[in-house]
């Protein structure tokens, strides 16, 4: 964790931090990243945060309210690795705060202008 703060507090990189990403489980070594106070650190700081969480789902219980509730704006995972599902097959987390600043390449033709609705054609293959 004090690398983190080191650098967060670093007069270098004051006010130009404008993301903090992080893996929850690295790929080599396989180990779980402590993203929970990590990313209450730069909550505080007024950092947006960014778990990567490519290698958890399906290893490790994901929790978006306890992960909210600590500063996490954005979860990303796939389920092509750990829960064997088809490629492309993948999960978008995104705090309501900043719901609106996401918006999906393709346009969907629900019908639905609400941040699901936007996103929820493009996520079928027919």
């Amino acid at each position: 964790l004090q690398p983190v703060l080191d650098a967060i507090n670093n007069p270098s990189f004051t006010g130009r931090i404008r993301l903090a990403v992080f893996s929850h489980i690295s790929s080599t070594p396989a180990i779980v990243v402590p993203v929970l106070p990590l990313s209450k650190i730069c909550s505080e700081h007024g950092i947006p945060v960014l778990i990567d969480g490519a290698h958890a789902l399906g290893q490790i219980p994901i929790d978006t309210s306890i992960l909210r509730s600590v500063g996490v704006d954005f979860y990303v995972a796939n389920g092509h690795k750990w829960l064997y599902s088809a490629k492309g097959s993948a999960m978008l987390w995104v705090n309501p705060n900043y719901q609106s600043t996401i918006v999906p390449t393709v346009i969907s033709s629900s019908g639905k202008w609400d941040y699901v609705g936007e996103f929820e054609y493009v996520g079928t293959r027919d």
